[in-house]
């Protein structure tokens, strides 16, 4: 969600509530966490052994049934034709 806040603040005026001070401070300071979070593990295909193309190649079901294009270059096709 792009603006947390704006749309708890907009939730709360369409049920005609107030937020109140101290949720609204809760509220900053947890979205101002979320901002700053760094996750500490950034991994790799690589790092397993796959690449993009095993992925496709495993899950071109997924891909075709939800309309996702398949990662390019794509050499298993450049292969095929």
């Amino acid at each position: 969600m792009a603006d947390l806040r704006g749309t708890v603040d907009k939730l709360y005026q369409k049920l005609g509530m107030d937020m109140g001070e101290d949720f609204a401070a809760e509220l900053d300071a947890a979205v101002q966490a979320h901002e700053e979070y760094e996750r500490p593990n950034n991994y790799t295909l690589e790092q397993f052994g796959l690449t993009k193309n095993d992925i496709y190649v495993e899950l071109k079901d997924v891909f075709d049934e939800f309309g996702y294009e398949p990662p390019m270059p794509f050499p298993f096709f450049e292969a095929a034709e």
